[in-house]
């Protein structure tokens, strides 16, 4: 499931009822509007059995990028080499038995430019050796 509530704070609640409701495992959202990595919203998406990795923007409002998913899977933090200044994004493994499945939740934050492709290139380009066993 993708999301995009622009501010899951506010939706928290009908948010994680509807994961529930429609047995979702793992939800990708951008424009969460988290400021710190702990709050009252992750508490709420604790105490529903699910974990949450996100990252939110230190210098100002807005923005942000999580993967929520039920806490029975242990997901890897992925880090990307270059910091990349024209999206947010948030990326997991999770390893089964026989792959690797990568999930990448990513939000540009301004418009459509050279810079963005050129960014977006070189993170397609490394996803390759997150996904090997």
């Amino acid at each position: 499931m993708l999301y995009n509530p622009r501010s899951l704070n506010n939706k928290i609640i009908t948010f994680m009822n509807s994961l529930s409701d429609h047995s979702v495992d793992i939800a990708a959202v951008c424009e969460t509007w988290f400021s710190e990595i702990s709050n009252p919203t992750t508490a709420v998406i604790k105490s529903m059995g699910f974990s949450i990795l996100h990252n939110f923007r230190k210098d100002k409002k807005g923005g942000g990028t999580a993967l929520i998913y039920r806490s029975c899977y242990s997901l890897s933090v992925v880090n990307f080499s270059p910091i990349f200044k024209t999206f947010e994004h948030t990326a997991a493994v999770i390893k089964t038995s026989t792959s690797k499945v990568l999930f990448l939740v990513m939000y540009r934050t301004g418009p459509l430019t050279s810079s963005f492709n050129q960014e977006l290139d070189i993170l397609l380009s490394e996803i390759p050796m997150f996904c090997r066993m």
